[in-house]
C-alpha cells in the first residue's frame, strides 16, 4: 500500500504561486489544487486533501481521512483506512520537498494522532501547505483472523524452495497478548481456504471470502510445508464501531463536537474550545464544512442497520 509522495513541477507552482488567504474547507479539489480528491492508483482506492499555507495541518490530516469515509458512505459501505501518508510540502523560495510516512500492517485501526508538521529553523518566510494521502477499502463487511496477526510479505525467492511454485507467502506476527488458533507466530502463510496467498492482498482477499468459523490454512513452519486450522471472526460489527470512533476522534481534532464519544481515548474527549462567534469569515466557512461532513458521516453510520 505505497503510495507516491511525489509533487508535479507545475502543481508545485499552483501552490505557492496561487494560494488563497484562508484556510482550504473541506470542497472538491479546485483549480489551485486545493481540497480533497478520491482516485485509484496502483489498485487501490487513494483520498487524498491538500490545503493552503493558512490551513491546519490537523485539520488537512482530519479531512483526508474522512474523505475516505466520505467516499464509501455514498456506496453505503464502511471504510477500512490505513495511516494517512504525509505528503506535505514546505515552500521556502525553490526549495520544495516531501515527507511520507505508513503503517503498512494497520487494517481498520484509529488514527489516535496527527502527525506534526516538518521542523525547519533555517528560514522565517518557511510556508507549510499540509496535504495528506489515504489508502482505503470500502466494504459492507469484514473478516479477520484470530489472533488478529500482522502481516508481512515474504519473497519468491525465500519461499520458493519450499512450495516450488515462484510464489512468495505471508509471514505472521501475533502481538503478545493476542492468542492464535492452528497458526503461530512466524509461521509463512502460502494457502488459505484453498486460495494461494502470496502477498498481503491475496491472503485478505481469501480470508474476506472465506466462511467465518474454521479454516484450512497451508503454511511454511520450521521449513516444511503443513496444513493446520484456524479461525476467521467476522468483525463487522467491530468496523462500524471503528469508523464511528474515527469519525469522532477526527471531528473532534478540528473542533467539531460530536455526541456520545466512546471508547476513544480521554485525551481525545476534551471538549473543544471553538467560539464560532470569534471565528473570522474565512475560517467560519472552513468550520461549517467540516460541520456538514461531521454530522452526516455519524448519521449515516448510525443508519447502517445491516449490522
Amino acid at each position: 500500500m505505497r503510495i507516491g509522495a511525489a509533487i508535479t513541477a507545475t502543481a508545485l507552482t499552483v501552490l505557492f504561486g496561487c494560494a488563497t488567504p484562508q484556510p482550504t474547507p473541506y470542497t472538491p479539489r479546485n483549480a489551485e489544487g486545493f481540497g480533497y480528491s478520491v482516485k485509484e492508483q496502483n489498485g487501490m482506492a487513494i483520498a487524498n486533501f491538500t490545503g493552503n499555507k493558512d490551513t491546519p495541518v490537523v485539520h488537512a490530516y482530519a479531512f483526508s481521512i474522512l474523505a475516505a469515509i466520505d467516499e464509501c458512505s455514498k456506496k453505503q459501505q464502511f471504510a477500512v483506512v490505513a495511516k494517512a501518508i504525509n505528503q506535505s510540502t514546505e515552500v521556502n523560495y525553490s526549495d520544495v520537498y516531501a515527507q511520507s510516512a505508513m503503517d503498512h500492517n494497520a487494517r481498520a485501526s484509529v488514527p489516535l494522532s496527527a502527525p506534526q508538521p516538518p521542523k525547519n529553523s533555517s528560514s522565517a518566510k518557511l510556508e507549510l501547505y499540509p496535504s495528506f494521502a489515504e489508502a482505503f477499502e470500502c466494504r459492507t463487511n469484514l473478516h479477520q483472523m484470530a489472533g488478529l496477526p500482522l502481516t508481512e510479505n515474504i519473497r519468491a525467492d525465500l519461499v520458493n524452495p519450499i512450495t516450488k511454485d515462484k510464489q512468495g507467502g505471508v509471514l505472521l506476527h501475533f502481538e503478545l497478548g493476542h492468542v492464535s488458533e492452528g497458526v503461530q507466530d512466524d509461521d509463512v502463510v502460502v494457502m488459505l481456504d484453498g486460495k494461494r496467498t502470496a502477498n498481503n492482498v491475496e491472503f485478505y482477499q481469501a480470508i474476506d471470502s472465506a466462511k467465518v468459523g474454521k479454516v484450512l490454512v497451508r503454511v511454511i513452519r520450521n521449513n516444511q510445508l503443513m496444513t493446520v486450522w484456524s479461525k476467521l471472526l467476522d468483525a463487522t460489527k467491530d468496523l462500524r464501531d471503528v469508523e464511528r470512533q474515527t469519525i469522532d476522534l477526527m471531528c473532534n481534532a478540528i473542533g467539531i463536537e460530536v455526541d456520545e464519544l466512546a471508547n476513544i481515548p480521554a485525551a481525545a474527549k476534551a471538549k473543544p474550545t471553538v467560539d464560532e462567534s470569534k471565528l473570522t469569515p474565512a475560517e467560519a466557512i472552513e468550520y461549517k464544512s467540516g460541520k456538514e461532513l461531521c454530522g452526516r458521516l455519524r448519521a449515516l453510520n448510525i443508519l447502517h442497520k445491516k449490522i
